[in-house]
C-alpha cells in the first residue's frame, strides 16, 4: 500500500467528515412507484391491441369480399400469407429473443 495522505478525522474512515454528511442528508430512497409495472401494463395493452387487430380480419372479410367482388378464397389469401409469415418469423425471432 502507498502512503496514507488522509489527515485528521478523515483517517478514521468514510463515516466521518464530508461523506457522512452527504449520506446522512441524502439517504438513498426507493421511488414511491415502481415504473416497471407501467412497462408491463403498456406491453400488455400493445400485445392485446396487436392480436386484436390481427385476428379481427375475419370480421371484415365478408365486407371486403362484397366491396371488391371477390370470392372467399381470394379474400382469405392475404390473411393466410400473414399468418404463415408470422409463424415462420416466430421461429427466428424466438431464437433471437432467447439469446
Amino acid at each position: 500500500m502507498g502512503p496514507d495522505f488522509r489527515q485528521g478525522n478523515e483517517s478514521r474512515g468514510a463515516t466521518t467528515g464530508f461523506f457522512a454528511a452527504v449520506f446522512l442528508l441524502n439517504p438513498v430512497r426507493s421511488p414511491p412507484f415502481y415504473y416497471g409495472w407501467v412497462i408491463v401494463w403498456l406491453s400488455f395493452v400493445v400485445v392485446m391491441a396487436s392480436y386484436g387487430l390481427l385476428f379481427s380480419y375475419a370480421v371484415f372479410a365478408p365486407s371486403f369480399a362484397e366491396a371488391l367482388s371477390l370470392d372467399a378464397a381470394s379474400v382469405s389469401a392475404p390473411f393466410s400469407v400473414c399468418v404463415a409469415t408470422y409463424a415462420i418469423l416466430g421461429l427466428v425471432t424466438g431464437r433471437m429473443t432467447d439469446r
